[in-house]
């Protein structure tokens, strides 16, 4: 039985479940106290004198709207670049143009580079 969920990172989210057990107290004298079973649907706890249907519930266990949205961007993006690079493949002037884009991302990262290292006076 989980006995609680809790979301790990920034990127997901766990939405209703519910963690409370019915409270059994100990006893010496009847050790079938605490027991628990499953009864149909049910998980039940014996109490010593009556059986206890132990709370339970569905979880969902999920990704936040902003990662959603960052998978959807990726997945757009990856499209674009695969249509982009079969288009490429079978027409030489989308293949030149592709390349010089390519060139000039490169030459955009040289500049940060050397940006970055500038001294400013």
């Amino acid at each position: 039985m989980i006995k609680g969920l809790i979301p790990l990172g920034k990127y997901t989210v766990v939405s209703a479940g519910d963690t409370s057990v019915p409270y059994v107290n100990h006893n010496v004298v009847n050790p079938m106290q605490g027991v628990m079973r499953i009864s149909g649907n049910n998980i039940e706890a014996f109490d010593g004198i009556r059986w206890l249907i132990v709370g339970t519930s569905m979880a969902t266990v999920g990704l936040t709207g902003e990662a959603e949205s960052l998978l959807d961007w990726a997945r757009q993006k990856r499209a674009e670049e695969q249509e982009m690079m079969i288009l490429a493949k079978t027409n030489p002037t989308v293949k030149d143009l592709l390349d010089k884009v390519n060139a000039y991302k490169d030459q955009i990262e040289m500049v940060k580079i050397l940006m970055k290292d500038e001294v400013k006076i």
